[in-house]
């Protein structure tokens, strides 16, 4: 490739975005009969929303079997662009710039939901009832080169002659471990040269909370039955660098043609929601289970002590202040 002025080689860029809500509702209406006879009035609702947006590029490749030069009149560059060969000459008559080009991905996604019901005695006294909400948050970034710029020689090695400034950003001037041992690269510049690593990063995190109450008679008062309280949490994250460099020559001389480079994407939007929807309902059940033998313990200590202590035994009671204490404690 020939060209009395500039070489310019880049990536194709690909974009996509993401962007919803959503909106549920429900309601019914039930009739119960045996030990608890009455009408049931239930209704729910729920809303979410997410936004995303990636970018991808697709690298430019110029490549040939056996050997490969390359010679402008000006400036070459590369960005977002592999030149391979068994043998690459290069012969540039300004600068060259080599940069690699980094994906972007971002997801953040929320959703959120309430219901409740009430039980009504045929006289219509309420007699039971529940309510619950539930909140979950999920948000994603990433950003990594996924196919490093630059020049991939293989055991014929890379001759390199610039008469202007060399600038790798990202970018490498590689050949095979054979060429480097068997001393067939050679690199030039006439100005300066500059190296500068790609800080490549993914993070996610997920977190969701749930909680209900549910209510009903006992020793004809309205009391509370069972709470219930979740929580959910998920994340992940992963970092690496894209070094900069010549084979055997600058910047990171460990670099060689076929080196893999940047991070996968750790980010699995279902699997994370499903994660911590999952804990939310364990951790809840658990909530409930110590919920209720607190209730029982209490419940006897305010029977033993009714008669003897009455003072004392109003402390165990519904609302009393160890059976307060004791729920707060788990």
């Amino acid at each position: 490739m020939a060209a009395e002025g500039d070489i310019r080689l880049q990536a194709a860029q690909n974009t996509a975005s993401l962007s919803g809500n959503s909106s549920s509702s429900s309601g019914s209406i039930g009739v119960s009969v045996g030990q608890q006879t009455g009408i049931t009035v239930s209704a729910s609702k729920g809303r979410g929303n997410q936004a995303g947006d990636d970018l991808t590029h697709t690298n430019t490749h110029i490549a040939a079997g056996n050997s490969v030069t390359l010679q402008s009149g000006g400036d070459t560059t590369l960005k977002g662009a592999v030149v391979s060969g068994k043998q690459v000459v290069a012969e540039v008559g300004g600068n060259l710039n080599i940069e690699s080009l980094q994906d972007s991905s971002r997801f953040e996604g929320k959703q959120q939901s309430s219901g409740g019901s009430i039980t009504l005695s045929p006289a219509g006294v309420p007699i039971g009832g529940g309510l619950n909400a539930g909140q979950s948050k999920v948000n994603s970034n990433y950003q990594s080169v996924t196919e490093q710029s630059g020049i991939q020689a293989g055991d014929g090695g890379f001759q390199v002659s610039v008469k202007g400034d060399t600038d790798l950003k990202g970018g490498v001037i590689a050949s095979t471990q054979a060429a480097v041992d068997q001393d067939k690269n050679r690199f030039s510049t006439g100005g300066t040269l500059t190296t500068s690593d790609l800080h490549n990063s993914a993070h996610y995190e997920g977190q969701a909370i749930g909680v209900n109450v549910n209510t009903g008679q006992q020793g004809g008062k309205h009391v509370v039955n069972g709470v219930g309280a979740g929580v959910g949490q998920d994340s992940g994250s992963a970092q690496g660098t894209t070094t900069a460099g010549i084979s055997g020559i600058a910047g990171d001389q460990s670099v060689r043609t076929g080196d893999a480079t940047g991070i996968e994407r750790i980010f699995d939007q279902n699997k994370v929601q499903r994660e911590i929807d999952a804990q939310v309902a364990i951790t809840a059940e658990f909530g409930k289970q110590a919920s209720k033998a607190v209730g029982d313990y209490a419940s006897r200590k305010y029977n033993e002590l009714k008669d003897s202590d009455p003072v004392e035994a109003a402390k165990w009671s519904e609302g009393g202040a160890y059976r307060v204490a004791m729920h707060a404690l788990t």
